[in-house]
């Protein structure tokens, strides 16, 4: 075995360590190959023994080192702070999640009644139109016999046409402002959440 089949060897057994430990160590051995020189490789392989020994001591060492190392005080006040919200969690739940629900329920019924007045204005606006039709075939069935009535069924036709087809205008207006009025105030509260 030569120097740099040890230390690739030496590299692999130190995979498990963090980067910057594992080129300091590295770095530690090829500094003490040079100091030896390369007519002395052999002792100092001899010398220092197995390259895995040399890499458990080494891992052992940097967790021993880690261990010693005082713990900032905000880890420990993270970890408190996270069990009080836990805590305070568990306390609101009796009262939070029926307050949850019912906003939601409120939503529902507010998305609901919506798009029940637009339903209304589309239903009606077809209604409308459909009476007219029947309205103007009853004024031309009319027409004939009775002029002045023919003529004023003809008139309210064509007038019940007109609101029907307003009211399904209005009701397509509507469902477009609707549609873009609720995406507003979702995104708005969704956006509000990813904030907070």
């Amino acid at each position: 075995m030569n120097r740099n089949e040890y230390m690739k060897e030496l590299e692999q057994a130190l995979k498990r360590l963090p980067k910057a430990e594992r080129e300091e160590a590295l770095s530690y051995y090829n500094e003490y190959f040079d100091d030896a020189g390369p007519e002395r490789e052999a002792e100092v392989m001899e010398e220092l023994g197995d390259a895995k020994g040399i890499a458990a001591q080494i891992v052992k060492e940097v967790a021993l080192k880690r261990l010693a190392e005082p713990k900032p005080e905000k880890a420990a006040r993270k970890g408190l702070s996270t069990l009080w919200i836990v805590l305070l969690a568990l306390c609101a739940a009796p009262i939070g999640l029926p307050l949850l629900l019912a906003v939601v329920i409120f939503g529902l019924a507010m998305v609901i009644m919506v798009f029940s007045i637009f339903a209304a204005l589309l239903i009606c606006g077809v209604v409308f139109v459909a009476v007219g039709i029947v309205s103007a075939v009853a004024g031309i069935y009319f027409l004939p016999a009775q002029m002045a009535s023919g003529i004023f069924i003809l008139g309210t036709a064509l007038g019940e046409s007109g609101v029907g087809l307003l009211l399904i205008c209005a009701g397509c207006a509507s469902c477009k402002y609707i549609y873009r009025g609720m995406a507003g105030f979702t995104k708005r509260l969704l956006t509000r959440g990813d904030k907070s």
